[in-house]
């Protein structure tokens, strides 16, 4: 896992929509750009990002921190996604007890987002239905034909070239530490 872009870990409170938590990547990330752009000044950064307090800049800073020293304790300890998915593969194949080997299923399911199922989804009607009924409707929409055009892509100015350059730029000194 050395030297490899990881996403974020965010341990944040956040915002609260819909009764879920929603981690404030916005702060968080125009915090780092204030850093890059003020030589760490923490309270340049603060300003940029829009924070109020020190405190809670330094709280960002700190649940930002968490990424590298996480990543390398995985690291560290020969944990990878492929371990976890062994390891739950194993639990499956292997356990003792079917509620255990359920649980793992559950866990699995989960990953893959096949864990909440709602009538209000399907219409009511089972998988087989509903292909069928999607099988039908395709039947009966007529197949237009498309007409050929040629599209103009316009030039990029160089200004924008420029911009997008330094962009790609500064994201690399963000994310590639």
């Amino acid at each position: 896992m050395k030297n490899k872009k990881l996403p974020l870990i965010i341990f944040d409170t956040g915002t609260k929509k819909n009764n879920s938590i929603t981690p404030d990547f916005k702060k968080q990330n125009l915090l780092l750009k204030g850093m890059l752009m003020n030589a760490g000044d923490v309270k340049q950064a603060a300003k940029y990002a829009g924070i109020k307090t020190m405190a809670e800049a330094f709280r960002t800073l700190d649940q930002l921190s968490l990424r590298k020293s996480f990543y390398d304790s995985l690291d560290n300890h020969d944990i990878t996604l492929d371990y976890i998915v062994e390891k739950i593969k194993n639990i499956v194949e292997n356990g003792d007890l079917d509620s255990v080997k359920l649980k793992a299923l559950q866990v699995l399911l989960k990953t893959l987002g096949l864990d909440n199922y709602s009538d209000d989804e399907r219409g009511g009607r089972g998988w087989e239905e509903t292909l069928i009924q999607a099988l039908k409707n395709r039947q009966d929409t007529p197949v237009l034909e498309a007409k050929a055009y040629e599209v103009n892509i316009p030039l990029v100015p160089p200004t924008e070239i420029e911009k997008r350059s330094k962009e790609n730029t500064l994201g690399k000194e963000l994310y590639d530490k």
